[in-house]
């Protein structure tokens, strides 16, 4: 696992180094980030919006800084709302900490935002087409399904994990790392639901074994018979996992609750 994490880093490195050189060219350093996660950080921790983007901001950072979001000079004024940033989360840690929570909550807990940037945002869809009045008809089912997948889809992924290290696939479960961390970056810095597509991707593996070891022991109880070979730990599995999910759909809630009042 070590092995591979380090060939993927120094891989990625790779990829990354053109935009470092640029990085070098137009700003003096070496870096293979964007210029802006300080910014990112500022929107993220704004108290007066809870974390979200707001406009108002803006003008609340070019009056305390004199710098702008997302302009010129660009290192200069990432650093600036980065140190912002920060200020405002040690002034008030159990805000700070409340807010990760409502970050969370935004990238994980429901599927249905996904919906106004193809959909239900002002003038994608014509507002005197039948497409529009169907979609708006039928607005609260379809959210409701589309939530309805994405819980499947957590399910689905916490069986498969717990299969994969119940079955030591090291192989499985080295790919774990990378989407925890990247939410755990998005819910540290910025969130929006749509930022958790590229983490569903990466989960994508583990939700497609998830099915494929229901339909195995599905399969295995309708004939009354268990392959030992291939799946000796089956009822194991299963309780883990079961207590996993009731875990996580019971627990989520109440974390979310939890933030809520810190802040």
């Amino acid at each position: 696992v070590i092995t591979r994490t380090v060939a993927a880093a120094v891989v990625a490195a790779l990829v990354l180094l053109p935009w470092g050189i640029r990085n070098r060219k137009v700003y003096g350093e070496l870096f293979l980030t964007d210029s802006h996660g300080g910014h990112t950080a500022l929107v993220g921790s704004n108290p007066n919006s809870e974390g979200s983007y707001s406009r108002s901001l803006n003008r609340l950072f070019w009056e305390g800084t004199g710098y702008r979001l997302f302009s010129a000079p660009h290192r200069e004024a990432d650093r600036a709302a980065f140190k912002l940033a920060v200020r405002w989360a040690k002034a008030e840690p159990k805000y700070a900490l409340g807010l990760l929570a409502q970050k969370a909550d935004k990238l994980l807990t429901h599927e249905r935002g996904l919906l106004y940037w193809p959909l239900y945002r002002q003038s994608v869809l014509p507002p005197t087409s039948r497409a529009f009045v169907w979609f708006t008809t039928h607005r609260a089912g379809i959210e409701r399904l589309v939530d309805g997948f994405w819980y499947v889809f957590v399910a689905a992924v916490l069986l498969g994990v717990i299969a994969a290290f119940a079955r030591r696939n090291r192989p499985a479960t080295s790919l774990l790392p990378i989407p925890f961390a990247l939410a755990l970056l998005y819910i540290l810095f910025f969130a929006e639901v749509r930022y958790h597509i590229p983490v569903a991707v990466l989960l994508m593996p583990f939700a497609g074994a998830g099915l494929v070891w229901l339909g195995e022991a599905l399969r295995d109880l309708a004939r009354f018979t268990i392959d030992r070979q291939r799946r000796p730990r089956l009822l194991y599995e299963g309780v883990v996992a079961a207590l996993a999910i009731v875990g996580v759909f019971v627990g989520w809630p109440k974390m979310v609750a939890a933030g809520a009042r810190l802040r």
